[in-house]
């Protein structure tokens, strides 16, 4: 089993979004760490004793048990006085021509809070990194779109000075393609999305769909049966339609899948 610990956890807001750099597994994090323990097996008898051990050595944990973490894709912040910007970028530190050291990067993805300005997201969009060979790595391309709009969203400020620093910038302020993108439901304007793995329509308050279509025993349903379930607000679904994304208030899972 892997521990992690962490010294402020319900303060750190990427873990508030149900994630954690420490998940990743080559990832560090300045206020935690990860250890490997040995511990009973599900079946075993002590199994739930052995769960029941970090809540009364730390009796003021969020959830511990069902707080199911992730390791974060978009731009969040870390830290309990948000001492650092996670940046979701790869390829800072490739071997022909890195620039982590430079912008100041440590742990892998962390950024000083401080050192976020809108030169360095001019420099980071403009940034061409390198493979081994000196070709260009065009993964870094694709990630751009999706990263502009996380910087848009969560820090405007700093996006609208970018992009006066570098007008080529505003090719970016597009509207973006979220299908595939898992996002809160109740944070979609209604329309249809995909739960679990099924198409449902949401109308702002329930999700419906007919029976046959969603039920595992589709056949013995009627054939205009409709059935519906009220979501909670953690609900997570997968945007299949864009005019279902209002760009001001989707808030989109931060997670890796």
């Amino acid at each position: 089993y892997t521990i992690l610990y962490c010294q402020d956890c319900n303060a750190c807001q990427c873990y508030k979004e149900g994630c954690c750099v420490l998940h990743a597994l080559w990832n560090t994090c300045p206020f935690g760490k990860k250890v490997r323990t040995e511990g009973p097996t599900p079946r075993a008898q002590k199994f739930y004793t052995f769960l029941g051990e970090p809540e009364k050595k730390y009796p003021g944990l969020d959830n511990w048990k069902t707080k199911n973490l992730n390791s974060p894709k978009k731009i969040t912040v870390i830290g309990p006085n948000n001492d650092y910007i996670y940046l979701p970028l790869d390829y800072l530190d490739n071997y022909n021509n890195p620039i982590a050291e430079d912008i100041g990067l440590v742990h892998k993805h962390l950024l000083p809070t401080n050192n976020f300005t809108p030169e360095l997201v001019v420099r980071l969009m403009n940034y061409v990194p390198r493979a081994l060979m000196g070709g260009p790595i065009s993964d870094y391309q694709k990630s751009l779109p999706m990263f502009a709009f996380d910087v848009r969203k969560k820090f405007p400020n700093i996006w609208k000075k970018a992009c006066e620093l570098d007008p080529e910038l505003e090719k970016y302020n597009i509207k973006i393609d979220f299908r595939g993108q898992k996002a809160y439901l109740k944070t979609l304007l209604p329309g249809k999305v995909k739960y679990s793995t099924k198409p449902w329509d949401w109308d702002g308050k329930v999700l419906s769909a007919k029976a046959k279509d969603v039920m595992t025993w589709s056949s013995e349903c009627d054939e205009e049966e409709i059935v519906t379930m009220t979501p909670s607000e953690n609900s997570i679904v997968e945007i299949i339609d864009n005019d279902t994304v209002d760009e001001d208030k989707v808030r989109l899972v931060t997670s890796r899948k």
